[in-house]
């Protein structure tokens, strides 16, 4: 598993998140982000379409993506990335 720091940043620079951390095991990419722009259901749904649509244009390889914008899985990304930087 590895930090895919371009693709959090492109997804922050294109306005999708406030912040973002995305893994990448293999073929599936893991995105947790912070909405920046709280959205109902129905929109919050096609957001996580064009993420995962923009994500797999970033990195072809990338077949899967899973999106979350629950502030707790954020906070759990957030602390494994930290993780991983520090070699653990």
């Amino acid at each position: 598993m590895q930090i895919a720091q371009k693709i959090s940043d492109d997804l922050v620079r294109s306005g999708y998140a406030k912040q973002a951390v995305t893994f990448v095991a293999g073929d599936t990419a893991y995105v947790a982000l912070q909405q920046a722009h709280p959205a109902t259901t129905n929109e919050g749904l096609k957001d996580k379409q064009a993420i995962s649509h923009r994500v797999r244009r970033m990195n072809p390889q990338i077949r899967t993506v899973y999106v979350s914008a629950n502030p707790d899985v954020y906070t759990r990304f957030q602390s494994f990335a930290k993780d991983l930087a520090a070699g653990r």
